[in-house]
Protein backbone atom coordinates (compact mmCIF):
# COMPACT_ATOMS: atom_id res chain seq x y z
CA UNK A 1 0.00 0.00 0.00
CA UNK A 2 2.85 2.41 0.81
CA UNK A 3 4.38 1.83 -2.62
CA UNK A 4 1.06 2.69 -4.25
CA UNK A 5 0.71 5.92 -2.22
CA UNK A 6 4.30 6.90 -3.05
CA UNK A 7 3.57 6.32 -6.72
CA UNK A 8 0.41 8.42 -6.48
CA UNK A 9 2.33 11.15 -4.67
CA UNK A 10 5.10 11.09 -7.26
CA UNK A 11 2.47 11.44 -10.00
CA UNK A 12 0.96 14.46 -8.24
CA UNK A 13 4.39 16.06 -7.87
CA UNK A 14 5.20 15.28 -11.52
CA UNK A 15 1.98 17.01 -12.59
CA UNK A 16 2.80 20.02 -10.42
CA UNK A 17 6.31 20.27 -11.85
CA UNK A 18 4.98 19.91 -15.42
CA UNK A 19 2.59 22.81 -14.79
CA UNK A 20 5.43 24.90 -13.35
CA UNK A 21 7.72 24.11 -16.26
CA UNK A 22 4.97 25.09 -18.70
CA UNK A 23 5.11 28.57 -17.14
CA UNK A 24 8.86 28.61 -16.44
CA UNK A 25 11.15 26.07 -18.16
CA UNK A 26 13.90 26.81 -15.63
CA UNK A 27 11.72 26.02 -12.60
CA UNK A 28 13.24 23.40 -10.36
CA UNK A 29 12.11 21.67 -7.19
CA UNK A 30 13.94 22.82 -4.07
CA UNK A 31 12.55 20.38 -1.55
CA UNK A 32 9.78 17.87 -1.03
CA UNK A 33 9.08 16.90 2.55
CA UNK A 34 6.34 14.99 4.32
CA UNK A 35 5.23 15.78 7.84
CA UNK A 36 3.73 13.54 10.50
CA UNK A 37 0.15 14.19 9.38
CA UNK A 38 0.82 12.90 5.88
CA UNK A 39 0.93 16.32 4.22
CA UNK A 40 3.53 16.75 1.51
CA UNK A 41 5.19 20.13 1.10
CA UNK A 42 6.70 20.88 -2.31
CA UNK A 43 8.85 23.99 -2.85
CA UNK A 44 9.66 25.19 -6.36
CA UNK A 45 12.17 27.89 -7.24
CA UNK A 46 11.55 30.04 -10.30
CA UNK A 47 14.13 30.85 -12.93
CA UNK A 48 15.66 34.29 -13.27
CA UNK A 49 13.30 35.63 -15.93
CA UNK A 50 9.94 34.47 -14.54
CA UNK A 51 7.73 35.45 -11.67
CA UNK A 52 7.05 33.31 -8.63
CA UNK A 53 3.40 34.38 -8.73
CA UNK A 54 3.09 32.68 -12.11
CA UNK A 55 4.36 29.47 -10.54
CA UNK A 56 1.94 29.87 -7.66
CA UNK A 57 -1.02 30.30 -9.99
CA UNK A 58 0.12 27.28 -12.04
CA UNK A 59 0.25 25.21 -8.86
CA UNK A 60 -3.21 26.41 -7.85
CA UNK A 61 -4.60 25.39 -11.26
CA UNK A 62 -3.15 21.89 -11.00
CA UNK A 63 -3.95 21.38 -7.31
CA UNK A 64 -7.02 23.56 -6.63
CA UNK A 65 -7.76 22.13 -3.18
CA UNK A 66 -4.19 22.45 -1.93
CA UNK A 67 -2.68 25.46 -0.24
CA UNK A 68 0.01 27.37 -2.09
CA UNK A 69 2.02 30.42 -1.09
CA UNK A 70 5.14 32.36 -1.93
CA UNK A 71 7.98 32.27 0.60
CA UNK A 72 11.45 33.75 0.76
CA UNK A 73 14.38 31.42 1.23
CA UNK A 74 16.47 32.56 4.18
CA UNK A 75 19.54 30.85 2.80
CA UNK A 76 20.02 32.89 -0.36
CA UNK A 77 17.10 35.33 -0.38
CA UNK A 78 15.34 33.89 -3.44
CA UNK A 79 11.58 33.59 -3.66
CA UNK A 80 9.98 30.18 -3.87
CA UNK A 81 6.47 28.93 -4.50
CA UNK A 82 5.41 26.25 -2.08
CA UNK A 83 2.39 23.98 -2.20
CA UNK A 84 0.97 21.71 0.47
CA UNK A 85 -0.42 18.54 -1.07
CA UNK A 86 -3.28 17.24 1.05
CA UNK A 87 -3.84 13.62 1.92
CA UNK A 88 -6.60 11.73 0.17
CA UNK A 89 -9.04 12.05 3.08
CA UNK A 90 -8.29 15.76 3.59
CA UNK A 91 -8.75 16.42 -0.12
CA UNK A 92 -12.07 14.55 -0.09
CA UNK A 93 -13.21 16.61 2.91
CA UNK A 94 -12.17 19.88 1.24
CA UNK A 95 -13.98 18.93 -1.98
CA UNK A 96 -17.16 17.97 -0.11
CA UNK A 97 -17.03 21.24 1.83
CA UNK A 98 -16.64 23.27 -1.38
CA UNK A 99 -19.58 21.50 -3.03
CA UNK A 100 -21.75 21.82 0.08
CA UNK A 101 -20.99 25.53 0.28
CA UNK A 102 -22.09 26.01 -3.32
CA UNK A 103 -25.23 23.93 -2.81
CA UNK A 104 -26.14 25.91 0.29
CA UNK A 105 -26.07 29.15 -1.70
CA UNK A 106 -27.93 27.52 -4.59
CA UNK A 107 -30.68 26.28 -2.26
CA UNK A 108 -31.14 29.75 -0.77
CA UNK A 109 -31.34 31.28 -4.24
CA UNK A 110 -33.89 28.68 -5.31
CA UNK A 111 -35.97 29.27 -2.18
CA UNK A 112 -35.92 33.05 -2.72
CA UNK A 113 -37.06 32.70 -6.34
CA UNK A 114 -39.87 30.37 -5.26
CA UNK A 115 -40.98 32.97 -2.69
CA UNK A 116 -40.89 35.72 -5.33
CA UNK A 117 -42.97 33.63 -7.73
CA UNK A 118 -45.48 32.78 -5.02
CA UNK A 119 -45.73 36.47 -4.11
CA UNK A 120 -46.30 37.49 -7.74
CA UNK A 121 -48.94 34.76 -8.08
CA UNK A 122 -50.74 35.91 -4.94
CA UNK A 123 -50.66 39.51 -6.14
CA UNK A 124 -52.06 38.53 -9.57
CA UNK A 125 -54.86 36.40 -8.11
CA UNK A 126 -55.69 39.18 -5.64
CA UNK A 127 -56.02 41.72 -8.46
CA UNK A 128 -58.09 39.28 -10.50
CA UNK A 129 -60.42 38.62 -7.56
CA UNK A 130 -60.92 42.37 -7.08
CA UNK A 131 -61.65 42.84 -10.81
CA UNK A 132 -64.19 40.00 -10.85
CA UNK A 133 -66.21 41.22 -7.88
CA UNK A 134 -69.09 43.48 -8.85
CA UNK A 135 -70.24 46.30 -6.71
CA UNK A 136 -73.98 46.09 -6.16
CA UNK A 137 -74.41 49.72 -5.15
Amino acid sequence: MAAQETTLLSQVVARAMAACRAVDPQARPVSMTEDGEGLTHLRVRAGDAHSVNGLQSALQRVLPLSQSRVTESWVDGTLEASVTVLTKSQERYAARFAVAKRRFVAYWLLASWVCVLIGVGEWYWGLRAVAETKDEL
